[in-house]
Parts: structure tokens; sequence; C-alpha cells
């Protein structure tokens, strides 16, 4: 009695043991895994084919339109539709959680705009860093981003406003300058926070 006890016994252990098995094999070749891991390949090809961009990066107005720039492909890594971004410029952040890469709205300008994602090619966060750079004869408007190296971004829009139709004298004639300043922080997750923002008016009294 006691041996066809230690008998079963022993059958039930070994039972399990194979259960416990075949779960972490069908675990290790499960479709989301494998599914996973071609992603991970696929955009690690993407992003290792792009440019680095040197930090810290000033952008004028923005992308610079005297430089030849890759499409964005229609079908990955973001969704698409009338904002979408057309061209890449490159790789500006890598940390283990993240990739930063910088694309190009078109619009009056090459409007910069920053993708977060994981290491996967799943999209965390962006950020739309477009402005106004724009004149006329009352007024004109500009905007810079700056990219820092300690995953800090400063974007500055600014429009002074001119007291005469003298185009030609803005500085002799200027009347006011706004700025508005703000500044991002890309976090340790990937999404962007906003640190500050500031407002000012500088009057010209001359």
């Amino acid at each position: 009695m006691i041996k066809l006890f230690y008998s079963w016994l022993f059958l039930l252990t070994l039972l399990t043991i194979l259960s416990c098995n075949q779960n972490v094999i069908n675990k290790k070749s499960s479709p989301s895994n494998t599914t996973q891991k071609i992603d991970s390949i696929k955009f690690l090809h993407y992003y290792s084919n792009l440019k680095e961009l040197k930090l810290p990066l000033k952008l004028k107005c923005g992308l610079a339109s005297d430089v030849s720039y890759n499409y964005a492909p229609f079908n990955n890594y973001f969704e698409r539709n009338f904002d979408s971004p057309l061209y890449v410029a490159g790789k500006i952040y890598k940390n283990n959680n993240f990739i930063s890469l910088l694309y190009g709205i078109v619009g009056d300008d090459l409007y910069p705009v920053l993708f977060n994602y994981n290491n996967d090619g799943t999209k965390l966060d962006s950020l739309d860093l477009s402005g106004n750079c724009d004149g006329d004869e009352d007024f004109l408007s500009s905007t810079t981003v700056t990219f820092n190296q300690d995953y800090s971004i400063l974007k500055i829009d600014s429009v002074t406003r001119y007291s005469g139709n003298y185009f030609s004298q803005l500085k002799a004639s200027a009347d006011t300058t706004e700025i508005v300043s703000y500044k991002y922080r890309i976090l340790k997750t990937g999404y962007f926070s906003l640190e500050d923002s500031v407002k000012k008016e500088i009057i010209n009294t001359k």
C-alpha cells in the first residue's frame, strides 16, 4: 500500500514538472514575444541608419532649409494624417528606456516635432515644437528651439511690434517685443514634461 502511494506521488510530481516545462516553452515561443522581437529588430534597423544629431542643437524658424532630409516612412512609427511629419532629420536622444527622433512637418517652414519611442518602436510621446516666423510692416516674429544634452528643450517665441509702417527702419521704430519661453524635459520614462513657461514684454523707450 505504501509502495503504491509513493508510486502515485512520484507520477504526480513528474506530471507537474512536465507541465511547468511546457508552460515555459510556450511562454518563450508565444506569438506576442516573437512579434515584439521582430518589431525591435525592425526599429533598430530603421533608426540605426539615421543621422545622429549633435548636441546642443539650436534651430531657428524650423529645420534648416539648406539640408537634404530623408522621407519619413508612411506606415511606421506614427499615425498617418494631415499633421504627420514628412521628413526625418535624425536621432537626437537615446538611453535604455527610449530613443528620440526629430521629424519635420511641412508648412511655411519645416516645423520640428520630436517623437519618443521605446526599443520596440512603440510611440511613447511626441512634442510639437513648431512656431511662427513671419513679418509685415508692423511686426516681426520668430521661434528658436534648443536641444540640450541634459534632456531639456528650450523653445522661445518672440513677436516684435512696430509703431509705424517703416519696415526699412525697424530698429528705429520698434515699440514692443513679447517673448514667451517654454522649458521642456524628457523624463526617464520617455514622456515630455513642461517644467516652466515665462512670458515677458520689452518696451522700447527710444
